[in-house]
């Protein structure tokens, strides 16, 4: 089951807090999933972001990588590397 799975069956058999179904016995439960389902919303939302920062750090590294192979580093690239503490002839697969 996925997390957006989940939510959905959740959702599905917990009522929001103001629905007139909501007694008082059952409000603190209704109101507890909807700030869970919150988080857990916005936790997908940010794994997202991540995910896609992620795809573009991997696209520059194999660009800087390539640029190392062929010896054409930039002067931008050699401050990257230099801020990264990363020597400029580093290149991560020759060592596997």
């Amino acid at each position: 089951m996925t997390l957006q799975e989940a939510i959905n069956t959740l959702d599905s058999v917990i009522p929001h807090p103001q629905n007139k179904m909501v007694d008082h016995e059952h409000f603190p439960i209704a109101a507890a999933w909807q700030e869970c389902r919150k988080t857990l919303i916005a936790y997908t939302d940010m794994q997202d972001r991540h995910d896609t920062l992620m795809r573009r750090w991997e696209g520059m590294v194999e660009a800087i990588r390539r640029r190392i192979d062929a010896g054409t580093l930039t002067d931008d690239d050699k401050r990257l590397l230099d801020e990264l503490n990363l020597p400029h002839g580093y290149d991560r697969r020759a060592q596997k």
